[in-house]
């Protein structure tokens, strides 16, 4: 579900597992007026959707291993879904065979997912946030906007869809994931460290 920010004129696209339920939810309680809509991505037309001229745009990304254990958790709470590349071609009940899996299919799956909205391109997407910064991107770029909110209230408000499933996997294997997905490592300065299993 995206946003449109009514007093900036701003829209925040919601990319899945980057915290965009949490964003939300912090909107709410902070006080912004917003209006939810049903575009997922700028590239996707909808009727009764706001068009982006003159909109300032904004979207939050995610550590490629971070996403992929977001996803995987999601799945393990709900189900693998038929016709979806991840599920379809690299389900596994192990969260390291799964990323074993994504590694066999030699496709970059959050790569193609954050083009498929834009992040790579600031005329696209004007501000880009990451979910291991979220409080504090939402923050800041609500403040940039001029947007009215109880920063207080927004500051205070819960994880959202936060899985309890511990996890984990070999060095070699972040390695190898952190390659494959490299164009996104690269370009948005990921390093080891920010790797939140």
């Amino acid at each position: 579900m995206s946003l449109h920010l009514k007093k900036s004129n701003s829209i925040i696209f919601h990319i899945p597992k980057t915290g965009g339920t949490w964003v939300h939810r912090a909107l709410e309680a902070a006080g912004v007026d917003f209006i939810p809509f049903h575009k997922y991505s700028p590239h996707n037309t909808y009727t009764q959707e706001p068009t982006l001229q003159g909109k300032f745009t904004i979207a939050f990304v995610r550590h490629p291993v971070s996403y992929y254990k977001s996803y995987w958790a999601y799945r393990m709470r709900t189900k693998w879904v038929s016709g979806w590349y991840l599920d379809d071609y690299c389900r596994s009940d192990n969260f390291e065979q799964f990323l074993l899996n994504v590694l066999e299919k030699k496709f970059p799956y959050v790569t193609w997912e954050f083009k498929r909205y834009g992040v790579f391109n600031p005329q696209i997407i004007n501000f880009v946030g990451k979910q291991e910064n979220l409080v504090e991107d939402l923050v800041w770029v609500l403040k940039f906007l001029n947007e009215k909110f109880d920063e207080e209230k927004l500051r205070k408000t819960p994880p959202q869809n936060v899985s309890n499933l511990k996890v984990s996997c070999s060095q070699e294997i972040i390695r190898k994931i952190c390659e494959l997905e490299k164009e996104v490592i690269k370009y948005f300065r990921y390093e080891d460290k920010d790797i939140r299993l």
